[in-house]
C-alpha cells in the first residue's frame, strides 16, 4: 500500500460538478490540446468522461513545489550518474581493487608507499591471482581510482539528498507525505551503501557460481542495481510530478489500451534490466556473439539440458537467452502501445507511446551491436545508459495516465 502511495499520486478532491466538467472539456478541445481526437470518440457517455488534472504525491507546501521538485530531480540525475559510473567500473573490472570500506570513505593514497601497501593487499585476492596477475602498479592505480570515484560519487549524491532533506524540513517545505517519501528514499540509500559493501565482499571469496572467474556475486550485483533504480525512480517520478502536473484523458478512446500496454512495457523493461545485470555479473555477454541466432540456433541447447534452477541465473548462454527474450517482449509491448495510440487518443498519449517505442528500438539495436562486437566497453556502457533513458521515458509516460 505504501509503495502504491509513493508512486501513484492522487486526484483532485471535491464534489463533481457537471457544469465545470463541460467547460473543462470545451476549453481543451478549443485549444487543440487533443488534436482531432474528439472526432474519433463514440457518443457513449463512457467515452466523454474526462479526468480532472492530477498532481503528484502531496509532498510540498504550496509555493515550494518547484524547489522541492528540482531537488528531487537533482538527486535523480546524480543517482543516474552514479549508476553509469558503476557500470563502467564493472565493465572495466575495477570493482574489487579497494579492499577497505568505510561509511564516510577513504582518501586517495598520496605516496608511493601507500599505493604499494594497497597493491600488496590486492595481490592476495582471487581476482589478482587469476585475472590481473600481470598488471603493473600504474595499472592498479587506474582501477583503484575508478572504484574510488564510484564510491565517492555515491556519497556525494547521498550528501545532496540528506542536505536537501534537512533544509526543506527546517524551512517547513515538506508535508507529512514528503517526509515519508524522503524516509523511503533515505532508507534505500543507506541500504544501498551496505549492499555495495556486501556485494564487494563476495568478490574476495572463491566463486560458487558456474562462472569460476573471481567476480562479485551476480545476485548481489542485481540487488545493488535494483536498489539504485528504486532511488532513481522515486526521485524522478515525484520530482517530475512537482514540476509538471499531467492532465490526460481517462477511459476515452484507446487511452485504456495504451495505458495497459505501457504498464506491460514497464514490467518487461524492469525484468530485462534485472537480467541485464545478471548478464554483466556472469560475463554472459561473451557467452555468444551471434545474432539473431545463438550458435546457429534460435534456442540454445543449454535450455534443453538444464540440470538445476540456478542455471537460469548463472549459465552464460541461458542468462543471455532470457535477457534477449525479455528485450523482445519489451519491444513488442512498446510496439503494441504505439499501434494502440494511432487513433482515439490525445496527442500527449501518442507522443508518450512514440517516445517509449523509439527508446526501446534503440535499446535493441545497441544490444545487438554490443553482442556481435564481443561487448566493447563503449557499446556496453551505451546499452546501460540507454536502458536508464528508456526507463525514464516510461516513468514519464506512465505518470500521465
Amino acid at each position: 500500500m505504501a509503495f502504491r502511495l509513493l508512486f501513484r499520486g492522487y486526484t483532485s478532491t471535491g464534489a463533481f460538478r457537471p457544469g465545470f466538467h463541460h467547460r473543462f472539456v470545451e476549453r481543451y478541445v478549443a485549444n487543440g490540446r487533443f488534436g482531432s481526437i474528439h472526432r474519433g470518440f463514440s457518443s457513449h457517455s463512457e467515452a466523454q468522461r474526462l479526468k480532472l488534472p492530477r498532481r503528484g504525491l502531496d509532498i510540498a507546501v504550496p509555493g515550494r513545489e518547484r524547489s522541492v521538485g528540482r531537488w528531487l530531480l537533482s538527486c535523480a540525475g546524480l543517482t543516474a550518474g552514479v549508476m553509469t559510473i558503476g557500470a563502467y567500473v564493472r565493465l572495466n573490472e575495477s570493482g574489487l581493487s579497494m579492499l577497505d570500506w568505510k561509511f564516510l570513505g577513504l582518501p586517495l593514497p598520496s605516496t608511493e608507499q601507500e599505493w604499494n601497501k594497497h597493491f600488496d593487499r590486492y595481490k592476495e585476492t582471487p581476482e589478482y591471482k587469476s585475472v590481473h596477475y600481470d598488471i603493473t602498479l600504474e595499472e592498479y592505480k587506474n582501477i583503484f581510482v575508478n572504484e574510488w570515484v564510484h564510491r565517492m560519487a555515491g556519497r556525494i549524491s547521498g550528501a545532496v539528498f540528506a542536505g536537501g532533506f534537512v533544509y526543506f524540513t527546517l524551512t517547513k517545505a515538506l508535508k507529512p507525505a514528503g517526509k515519508v517519501l524522503a524516509a523511503a528514499i533515505g532508507a534505500l540509500g543507506v541500504s544501498q551503501a551496505f549492499i555495495g559493501k556486501w556485494m564487494v565482499a563476495s568478490g574476495f571469496e572463491e566463486p560458487t557460481t558456474e562462472n569460476k572467474t573471481p567476480r562479485v556475486s551476480p545476485y548481489r550485483l542485481t540487488l545493488h542495481f535494483l536498489d539504485a533504480l528504486g532511488i532513481y525512480s522515486l526521485c524522478l517520478w515525484n520530482g517530475l510530478n512537482l514540476l509538471s502536473k499531467p492532465e490526460v484523458l481517462e477511459k476515452v478512446g484507446n487511452v485504456a489500451k495504451v495505458k495497459g500496454w505501457m504498464r506491460r512495457t514497464a514490467i518487461f523493461a524492469l525484468f530485462t534490466m534485472a537480467y541485464g545485470t545478471l548478464v554483466a555479473g556472469n560475463d554472459a555477454g561473451l557467452a555468444c556473439n551471434t545474432w539473431p541466432k545463438m550458435m546457429n540456433k534460435y534456442i540454445p541447447d543449454e535450455i534443453a539440458n538444464i540440470e538445476s534452477k540456478r542455471q537460469w541465473f548463472e549459465n552464460g548462454m541461458i542468462v543471455q537467452f532470457v535477457h534477449r527474450c525479455m528485450s523482445y517482449l519489451t519491444f513488442a509491448s512498446a510496439l503494441c502501445a504505439l499501434t494502440s495510440a494511432k487513433s482515439g487518443v490525445p496527442v500527449v498519449a501518442k507522443k508518450a507511446a512514440m517516445g517509449v517505442f523509439h527508446a526501446s528500438m534503440l535499446q535493441i539495436a545497441l544490444g545487438i551491436i554490443t553482442v556481435v562486437n564481443q561487448v566493447p566497453l563503449h557499446g556496453a556502457l551505451s546499452h546501460h545508459a540507454n536502458a536508464l533513458i528508456l526507463w525514464s521515458i516510461l516513468l514519464n509516460a506512465l505518470r500521465k495516465f
